[in-house]
């Protein structure tokens, strides 16, 4: 509109209708078309405040941009025969529906994204989305028990509605009172309250920053990019459109880490030595066992294991249950359950601070906070004492409305309860489900017409964004993996864990007995040929970053020119301490960092950069 007419809105958005042969403004309220008829190809003369432009949709654009990519183009670049590429098609777009599950690989590439997008589309021009048997998923969905954000989330997250408008309090008091999921407009409205919020921080921007990962990170790794990898950093910090806690200015000095293993997981995770490690006056980690990241803390305080304390969790994901344990077997030493020893710390800052005559201090939103309400913040009033997991436990399973109405006792014993419908929760399934049904998202947006969260209301591909338009990606786009690491003629890859959760049991002994025993890369027989290296063989892997000793194991599942080394191995399982992420060098990309428009904010794990291992270039030689 602001094209059109002087005062116009920027967002409001027009299509050409072919029923009247002109533009027509497109409803953000609803997708029902009516008598509306957009047109989908064409190309259309318009009067614009600048004069008669040209335009044409963007579905005509679509067509002009992927029409390079034949299937015999895209064999070249992908390896895969044009026949097998041209079943794959016909597959897709005759069934009756196909679904994707996609996990979270393709999130550990530096064009992770676009190739996301890329099957997105083809999902949707192929009509598998919003119907049973069809979608695309990332893996996990909103399906969870619904007490863990009715309960225990509200103090939280309440400074994420400080920039609400009236409209946007009024439609939020009214989907609370109504417990239904938030509408469009209160969505965006918390999304762009997020990074002032503060309720969380992202961590790939703390280990560049603050973590001198950028030292390696910042390299120009992409030889396609327009300008300097830190200017995008840089001014994303400064118009606000992503979180840095704690902003750059400051240095931090503690570093408490839980549920986490930093210097096992962190690409180029020695830079946190290197840099972050020197600045930090107290390092404190709360494991079940000797991580990497625990033998370099300065105080490590032992967790109580599975089946060792009352536990509760559950996975968002494929598998749509609660799950519950009571303590079988006593704690091992003087390991204590993570709720007994966060109530002691919390119960000790508030004794220390009274001995001290300390009453309030400044928290991260510069806010006074009083040291008095320790204790009472975290026992949510005084109702749980030291001891009182299960009571925290019980009450988690029991204040959900999703479970079936289970019992503590009951789940406990039975170990697990499946959820029976998506609960209070904000819904992003945009759904309704019941138990006894596959869960089928986004029917709120196929049948019921409701508007998508996009600046259109609609599956949005194109995106008139600055930096994508200057990086080439407003549309879904094939991009050349940066060289990163350096030029050289190997990509190592990974994979999960095949016997551990994460690190979590690959130092067990008897786990060990199910493999090798030690960390080990998986090589083509091809490279292990040309390169003089039998199986079993110690040998050197590098790059410009660093390089790390490891034997190999050949493999003829390995395609030539690929490398796989499981992720999961703490460092000092490795020779001489030196693990395998001292290779990575994970250049953040810039379309992670793009914001400052609607519905492209920053918000929980969306819109922010992550790390990314699977293009890192590396070398292989034989050791002696």
């Amino acid at each position: 509109m602001s094209d059109l007419k002087k005062g116009g809105s920027s967002e409001q958005l027009y299509c050409w209708d072919e029923r009247r042969r002109r533009l027509q403004a497109i409803s953000t309220e609803t997708l029902a078309l009516g008598d509306l008829r957009p047109a989908l190809e064409g190309r259309f003369e318009v009067e614009t405040l600048s004069g008669t432009v040209s335009v044409e949709p963007a579905f005509e654009r679509l067509k002009a941009h992927v029409a390079p990519y034949t299937p015999e183009a895209a064999s070249v670049l992908c390896g895969t025969p044009a026949p097998v590429i041209r079943e794959l098609a016909r597959m897709l777009g005759e069934a009756r529906a196909a679904c994707n599950v996609e996990s979270y690989a393709l999130g550990k590439y530096h064009h992770g994204g676009a190739m996301m997008r890329s099957q997105i589309l083809v999902f949707v021009l192929a009509g598998h989305l919003g119907r049973k048997g069809a979608g695309w998923s990332s893996a996990v969905s909103d399906v969870a028990p619904d007490a863990l954000g009715d309960s225990f989330g509200k103090r939280r997250s309440r400074k994420a509605t400080a920039r609400l408008n009236r409209r946007q309090w009024y439609e939020l008091l009214r989907d609370n009172f109504e417990k239904v999921p938030v509408a469009r407009n209160v969505a965006r409205g918390l999304a762009e309250g997020w990074v002032d919020a503060k309720v969380t921080a992202n961590a790939t921007l703390f280990w560049n920053v603050h973590g001198g990962v950028s030292t390696v990170s910042n390299q120009p790794w992409d030889t396609a990019l327009p300008r300097a990898p830190d200017e995008y950093l840089s001014e994303a910090l400064s118009r606000g459109w992503q979180g840095l806690e704690p902003p750059r200015e400051h240095t931090p000095r503690v570093f408490f880490q839980v549920g986490g293993n930093v210097l096992r997981r962190v690409r180029a995770s020695h830079k946190l030595r290197e840099v972050l490690w020197p600045k930090l006056e107290l390092v404190v980690v709360t494991d079940m066992r000797m991580s990497t990241t625990a033998r370099e803390a300065d105080y490590f305080l032992p967790l109580a294991g599975f089946y060792e304390k009352p536990n509760v969790g559950f996975y968002s994901g494929s598998m749509l249950n609660a799950y519950a344990a009571t303590q079988v077997v006593p704690a091992l030493g003087d390991s204590k359950d993570e709720w007994e020893i966060y109530w002691l710390l919390a119960s000790e800052i508030e004794k220390r601070a009274r001995a001290r005559g300390l009453t309030t201090f400044q928290d991260r939103h510069g806010e006074p906070r009083r040291f008095g309400d320790f204790l009472g913040t975290y026992t949510l009033g005084g109702k749980l004492g030291r001891k009182d997991v299960e009571k925290l436990c019980k009450r988690f399973i029991e204040d959900s409305t999703n479970l079936g109405g289970v019992s503590w006792e009951e789940i406990s014993q039975r170990s697990y309860a499946p959820v029976t419908s998506l609960g209070k929760g904000i819904n992003d399934s945009a759904t309704d489900w019941t138990g006894d049904a596959t869960v089928t998202p986004y029917l709120w947006h196929t049948r019921d017409k409701q508007p998508w969260p996009t600046l259109s209301a609609r599956v949005q591909f194109y995106i008139d964004h600055p930096w994508y338009l200057e990086l080439g990606e407003e549309l879904p786009a094939f991009k050349e993996p940066p060289k990163a690491g350096g030029d050289y003629p190997l990509m190592l890859n990974s994979g999960h864990a095949r016997w551990s959760i994460h690190s979590l049991h690959q130092t067990d002994p008897l786990m060990l007995r199910l493999q090798r025993g030690e960390p080990c890369l998986y090589m083509s027989v091809e490279d292990a040929r040309s390169r003089g290296i039998a199986d079993w063989d110690r040998v050197e892997v590098f790059n410009d970053v660093g390089r790390f000793r490891v034997r190999v194991k050949i493999s003829p599942a390995m395609r030539p020119g690929m490398l796989m080394l499981y992720h999961a191995w703490e460092d000092y399982q490795h020779e001489g301490g030196v693990g395998h992420r001292v290779v990575m060098a994970s250049p953040v990309n810039p379309v992670e960092l793009a914001g400052g428009q609607p519905y492209m904010s920053a918000t929980a794990a969306m819109h922010q950069p992550g790390m990314s291992d699977r293009d890192t270039r590396v070398e292989v030689q034989r050791l002696s």
